[in-house]
Order: C-alpha cells, then sequence, then structure tokens
C-alpha cells in the first residue's frame, strides 16, 4: 500500500474519532463506517452497537476528550494509542456519578476497506477506569466511618 494511501487511513481514523466520539455526533457513524461494519468490542456487533457504546460512555463522561498520542498504519489497519480524560457525571454499569475525575488509555484498531471503516477493535483499560470512577469520596468516607467503628 502507498503511503498516499496509509495517511488517507489515518485521516479517517482521526476523523471519526474526532466526530463520533469527541464531539459525540453518533448520527455522522454511517459517514464513516460501512454496511457490514464489524464490532469486535461491543455488543451488538454492528455499528449501532458501536454508537451505543459512544453513548453510553458520553452519558457517563460527558466532557470526555481523547487524545491521540500515537497511530501507525499498515496495509488495511490503522492502529490508534488513545487517552481518555473527564469527569464522571453519570451512572456508569450501575455506578453513580462520583464527580471524580478519569484519565485512562484505549488501545483500537481499524480495518479498512474502500475508504470506509470495515472492522473496528478496542482495549480499554477498564480496571484503571473503574477504580477512579468508585473512588468517590463518599466510599472513602464510609470506609473510614467502618473502620472507626470497627476500632470502637
Amino acid at each position: 500500500m502507498d503511503t498516499a494511501a496509509l495517511h488517507e487511513n489515518t485521516d479517517l481514523v482521526r476523523r471519526f474519532i474526532e466526530q463520533v466520539w469527541q464531539q459525540g455526533r453518533v448520527e455522522r457513524i454511517t459517514d464513516f463506517v460501512t454496511a457490514g461494519f464489524v464490532e469486535n468490542a461491543y455488543e451488538p456487533r454492528t455499528r449501532e452497537g458501536h454508537a451505543a457504546t459512544v453513548r453510553t460512555l458520553l452519558a457517563a463522561v460527558p466532557d470526555a476528550a481523547w487524545t491521540i498520542e500515537r497511530t501507525t498504519a499498515q496495509d488495511d489497519r490503522v492502529v490508534c494509542e488513545l487517552r481518555v480524560r473527564g469527569t464522571h457525571l453519570g451512572p456508569f454499569r450501575a455506578i453513580p456519578a462520583s464527580g471524580n475525575r478519569i484519565d485512562a488509555r484505549q488501545y483500537r484498531t481499524f480495518r479498512i476497506e474502500g475508504g470506509l471503516i470495515a472492522e473496528h477493535w478496542a482495549l480499554f483499560d477498564t480496571a484503571a477506569f473503574l477504580r477512579q470512577i468508585e473512588a468517590a469520596p463518599h466510599t472513602a468516607e464510609a470506609r473510614a466511618g467502618a473502620a472507626e467503628r470497627a476500632n470502637e
């Protein structure tokens, strides 16, 4: 694959992350992905599943900001290392809003076909994310109170 095609693929992925994830313009997903798009990280394994995940994360962290730290393009793939930062202001997996700041890494692989994203894989540092949102001040206070009661 020539260098120009690799740059086009990388640009497609950057625009997708910027518009769909960063700006929350989920309705634009069809501008970036094929009709037969395969989602390998989220359920359902379709573009609708991908869109639902964007909505879920943005509801939990409405000020989420994704920074693309690295991209690598080879053949029909683009791999991104991203960092997402924001504030946990809405529920996530039944965990109520904590008001905590989050800072977590994501790794995404996109397969490009005919100028559109045909397939997506993702690895999110969910453990770090969950530690950060569950470390709510009320949780720390509850633990301190339980420790005091245990020492009485």
